[in-house]
């Protein structure tokens, strides 16, 4: 685990992107295609662009995943899938640089009893099973993706996905990557962004609380992992 800080965040934007970059280029010499799993929230979108914007990615072997989703529609204001194709997949879209067929959304199905997590699943299951690299913003409570202190969410055992009704942090209805699942990636990037971040990162840092109270910890577990903060230094 490596553990960068700067407080110019444009900069900090940049090693993610660059982080994307080398890993994927790395785990390319082992397969032929790359899984990547993005989150929503205002502190990715600097890297969505940042990485929009590189010609030395081979895009045609991305895959674009996401990590957590609402349980809104994929136009919807609150949709993280919304935010990516914003900041990222409708550029490389219009440049030419990937396909359809690479850009995985999840699709809330209300009609279904899994809300449509299961056909997630098996769309994920078609390309390996797992994410190869995962980018992550831990909230102010240390919360990430759909995995919250002190709630069930962090104690989910299940493989892949998980919906559900009740989470603390609105709107309620959302779908998460499940720990186990978020554990199997080969690369991971995690930020602390802002103020209202601090005592998320001082918890992370914290080596008497553990990840059922701060689930941004799971992270720590992955062996290529970068996290990136403008907190100023521990």
């Amino acid at each position: 685990m490596k553990i960068s800080y700067n407080s110019d965040i444009k900069s900090l934007d940049i090693e993610a992107s660059d982080f994307f970059a080398y890993h994927t280029k790395k785990i390319l010499n082992k397969k032929d295609l790359v899984l990547w799993a993005m989150p929503g929230g205002r502190s990715v979108s600097g890297i969505f662009r940042s990485l929009a914007n590189r010609d030395d990615i081979p895009w045609e072997k991305i895959h674009l995943f996401i990590i957590d989703e609402r349980l809104v529609p994929l136009d919807d204001v609150d949709s993280n899938y919304r935010l990516l194709y914003e900041n990222l997949a409708g550029s490389l879209l219009k440049k030419g640089k990937i396909s359809n067929d690479n850009i995985h959304p999840f699709i809330f199905k209300p009609g279904e009893n899994d809300l449509g997590s299961g056909g997630y699943e098996k769309e994920l299951k078609i390309f390996g099973s797992y994410f190869d690299i995962i980018l992550l913003s831990s909230g102010k409570d240390c919360h990430i993706a759909g995995i919250y202190p002190g709630h069930h969410s962090v104690k989910n055992k299940y493989k892949y996905f998980f919906t559900m009704n009740d989470s603390p942090k609105p709107p309620r209805g959302r779908m998460s990557s499940s720990r186990t699942l978020l554990l199997k990636s080969q690369s991971a990037v995690l930020l602390f962004y802002g103020k209202l971040k601090k005592n998320a990162f001082t918890d992370f840092m914290d080596s008497n609380i553990d990840e059922t109270e701060c689930p941004a910890k799971i992270v720590k577990k992955i062996n290529n992992s970068l996290i990136l903060t403008d907190q100023k230094k521990w």
